[in-house]
């Protein structure tokens, strides 16, 4: 199974994920890295690059894009993610601080296979979003969350456009209203869209999600959450004032059971998606109130 691991400048947070994917021990292992902004920092951006090559003890096929100079987060990872595409048909893409567990890669491989030909489907994600589960191994929504997540080639090059050319085409307003007929679902991409105009050097995933959305596609969300983030505390670029998320991404971590219990139909889930609604909506609230700026 083709990983792409995305890191930056966090050496002691890489020892903690990277463990996770040595264990797993992939066939094919991209490592995509941003350059250091300063002469300072190239030293902690060297650590990191040092310690994932020297700690590859398992066969595999490797590659790497360690860029020289500094892309920022957006373009860094997006660049990273088409190059990994442009080299395999799927794979699994995991940021430096997200912690996944060892049973996401199987549950990642064989859904990746069984859905490959499936044009309903989308994206595979590792996070129970929220706590929302459901009864079988896994269902369908509309969201898609993308700390550690799985895809195919063709869905990434059909769907990602970084500078959303089609929101620039169009009218906004009238554009959100075709794709959603939710006002209050309308109301939180608008204010993420916003969000990202006023500022996408330090966010990439927008795009991506708002592709899925336009589509009309659905997206894999397990039973039970497969990742834990690491590094709100340890102030990442668009973490480190989401206190109300902390409780969100830092969800206790667990393995999914095998066999896995499939969905009878590929069909939404409405009470899972609203479940889900509900809660961002709970939490787009609280940010408000604490006056902090509404990320993701």
């Amino acid at each position: 199974m083709p990983v792409l691991y995305l890191v930056f400048n966090r050496p002691e947070i890489v020892k903690e994920t990277f463990e996770q994917i040595r264990k797993a021990k992939p066939c094919k292992l991209f490592i995509g890295a941003d350059g250091p902004r300063t002469e300072e920092e190239k030293n902690k951006t060297e650590k990191v690059r040092e310690y994932i090559l020297k700690n590859i003890d398992w066969e595999c096929e490797v590659k790497t894009l360690f860029r020289d100079k500094n892309l920022g987060c957006s373009k860094a990872i997006s660049e990273a993610i088409t190059w990994f595409f442009k080299e395999v048909e799927y794979g699994i893409i995991i940021e430096d601080d997200c912690l996944v567990s060892q049973s996401f890669f199987t549950f990642c491989k064989e859904l990746l296979e069984k859905y490959r030909r499936d044009p309903n489907i989308f994206s595979i994600s590792s996070m129970k979003a929220y706590g929302v589960g459901c009864k079988d191994s896994y269902d369908f929504t509309k969201i898609l969350r993308v700390w550690g997540w799985a895809t195919w080639a063709e869905v990434w090059e059909r769907t990602y456009d970084r500078e959303i050319n089609i929101m620039n085409e169009s009218n906004t307003d009238s554009y959100m209203k075709k794709v959603f007929r939710n006002p209050i679902e309308r109301l939180i991409f608008k204010k993420r869209y916003k969000g990202y105009i006023k500022d996408n050097s330090t966010t990439w995933e927008f795009p991506i999600i708002f592709g899925m959305a336009r589509a009309g596609k659905l997206n894999i969300s397990p039973s039970v959450n497969m990742v834990k983030n690491i590094g709100i505390k340890n102030q990442s670029i668009n973490d480190r004032y989401n206190k109300v998320d902390e409780s969100v991404l830092s969800n206790e971590l667990k393995e999914i059971s095998f066999p896995l219990k499939h969905p009878r139909k590929v069909k939404l889930n409405k009470n899972m998606c609203n479940k889900i609604l509900i809660r961002d909506i709970k939490r787009l609230i609280k940010k408000n109130i604490l006056k902090e700026n509404f990320v993701r």
